[in-house]
């Protein structure tokens, strides 16, 4: 009989083995909801408003002219860019309170003779150089034959 206990509890042990292995796993279907909300803000920087463009001195001490416009602070205080088309030299923009400006000397434009040339403002958000206003606001400056004067052009 030892033959047939030792046959019975290998195949008890087998069973159990094979039991245990394929055995369901166990799962614990639960669900836990929560809403979610956020808030969305889109920006379009702002191109410049129109300009205000004034010229002081005369031919022989040269001219200036001052473009200025008033800076925008919603949604926030805009920083801005400015140059003279076909010139590779940068126009210091000056900001002062809710003022901004840019001279422009007539010896920086006496190179163009008896034409008309533009200055673009450009809108940057400030800390995002890469954002900018789509498109420049554009002045003209009218440089006199000789730099015989300098006058203010088109506001666009």
């Amino acid at each position: 009989m030892r033959a047939g206990r030792r046959l019975a509890a290998m195949v008890s042990l087998a069973v159990a083995l094979i039991c245990g292995l394929v055995a369901p796993r166990a799962f614990a279907w639960w669900t836990d909801t929560a809403t979610v909300t956020t808030t969305a803000t889109a920006l379009t920087v702002p191109k410049v408003p129109a300009t205000t463009c004034a010229v002081a001195g005369n031919a022989v001490t040269g001219f200036t002219a001052t473009i200025g416009w008033t800076v925008q602070t919603a949604p926030v205080t805009m920083s801005y860019t400015a140059k003279v088309r076909g010139s590779a030299a940068a126009v210091t923009v000056t900001t002062s309170g809710s003022s901004a400006s840019v001279q422009v000397t007539s010896s920086f434009l006496s190179s163009l003779g008896a034409s008309t040339t533009y200055v673009d403002i450009t809108t940057v958000l400030p800390g995002a150089p890469s954002w900018t206003s789509p498109t420049p606001h554009t002045r003209a400056l009218t440089v006199g034959v000789l730099g015989t004067s300098l006058a203010c052009g088109a506001d666009t």
